[in-house]
């Protein structure tokens, strides 16, 4: 022990009858208590609680959660912080452990649904989906749902709800609005899945055809003449 000061030799001395070579004055003293509990490399006050841990059967904890966690083992949950342990406390009463504070209060409502991991919000939109029998909805689909369970089509957005609506008098029911209004005159000359275009230039091919079939003359084969839209 050549490159040391006076004090440090004189404590390490007594360190060394204890098996610990390279320790600092007022460790020393604190970790002869401590090895008498059988840890060895200690601060001061985490000694001081750790004593008290040591009757738990917890070693390496701080101060505070020490007084907490005694609280925590009397419910058999050891490594909780503070505010968990007292919101954990009233989860424990329904059997869940691990909640936060909020969660802790909303999920006390969702208990009583049967649902245990729900956000708030959630579970105030949820209680209403409940009744329609749709558990995890927004809040916005919650109440278009609701438009669209009378009309049996469950998972659609919002404004093809409102096309739909007119395309299931129809009997199409999963169309986009510009198909909706398109096909709608598409049906009525029967040609049902048609773009805009298409259905605008035969409607008017279709008028122009029945109106030269009706001019010409069916009796004589030899009269009939090409219509205009096909010269």
């Amino acid at each position: 022990m050549i490159p040391k000061t006076r004090q440090r030799a004189k404590d390490e001395a007594t360190c060394e009858r204890r098996g610990d070579v390279r320790k600092t004055r007022q460790r020393a003293k604190d970790e002869a208590t401590c090895e008498r509990r059988g840890d060895v490399r200690k601060t001061r006050q985490r000694a001081k609680d750790e004593a008290t841990c040591e009757r738990r059967g917890n070693v390496r904890k701080t101060r505070q959660r020490a007084k907490d966690e005694a609280t925590c083992e009397r419910r058999g949950n050891v490594r909780k912080t503070r505010r968990r342990a007292k919101d954990e406390a009233t989860c424990e009463r329904r059997g869940n452990v691990r909640k936060t504070r909020q969660r802790a209060k909303d999920e006390a409502t969702c208990e009583r649904r049967g649902d245990v991991r729900k956000t708030r919000q959630r579970a105030k939109d949820e209680a209403t989906c409940e009744r329609r029998g749709n558990v995890r909805k927004t809040r916005q689909r919650a109440k278009d749902e609701a438009t669209r369970e009378r009309r049996g089509n469950v998972r659609k957005t919002r404004q093809r709800a409102k096309d739909e609506a007119t395309c299931e008098r129809r009997g199409n029911a999963r169309k986009t609005r510009q198909r909706a209004k398109d096909e709608a005159t598409c049906e009525r000359r029967g040609n049902v899945r048609k773009t805009r275009r298409r259905g605008k230039e035969m409607s008017t091919h279709f008028q122009r055809l029945t109106e030269d079939r009706t001019t010409q003359n069916t009796d004589s084969p030899t009269n009939w003449t090409m219509p205009a839209s096909h010269k």
